[in-house]
């Protein structure tokens, strides 16, 4: 086996399922990747996934997941992996759009999407991740509420507005 440089998983989040594509720079600056089969998105999948890269990932070698802000969906596994000591960088959409399109990558599926991730783990400088506090999880639930809260007035003074303006 020839020399990691460095590792990196990719990980396309879904509302049900994460899609995993493990990627390696070899010392002949060349990348390999190894895709597993989807796992759930929930406590089972998260324990699978670990058992997967505990068998494929060098410890002696930097090694970083990367993943892209899907609303909630991602929290789950970001705060997981986050607490078992992995290196999460949880990308904005935009960057990870821009990204893809300098590929030139036409098809797009799931699993292409988290091998397109693992590539820029492996490619680039990327900035970790880590939780936010309790205080700011608590504001972000209240700012979400609140938006619900005004659309919701709205939709109902656009009702009334019409019952108002009918004969």
């Amino acid at each position: 086996m020839e020399k990691r440089l460095k590792q990196s998983l990719g990980i396309d989040v879904s509302k049900l399922k994460l899609s995993l594509s493990l990627g390696f720079l070899t010392g002949k600056l060349e990348k390999e990747f190894i895709s597993h089969e989807d796992v759930s998105n929930d406590l089972f999948g998260y324990k699978t996934l670990l058992k997967w890269l505990k068998k494929l990932v060098d410890s002696s070698v930097d090694f970083l997941i990367v993943m892209e802000a899907t609303g909630v969906y991602h929290q789950g596994i970001a705060h997981y992996l986050h607490s078992k000591g992995y290196a999460v960088c949880v990308m904005q959409s935009g960057r990870v759009k821009r990204y893809a399109q300098s590929l030139d990558q036409r098809s797009k599926t799931d699993a292409l999407d988290s091998r397109m991730l693992s590539m820029l783990g492996l490619e680039r400088t990327i900035r970790l991740w880590h939780p936010p506090s309790e205080e700011l999880q608590q504001l972000k639930g209240l700012s979400r509420e609140r938006s619900s809260l005004l659309k919701d007035r709205t939709t109902e003074n656009n009702r009334q507005g019409a019952i108002d303006s009918g004969v």
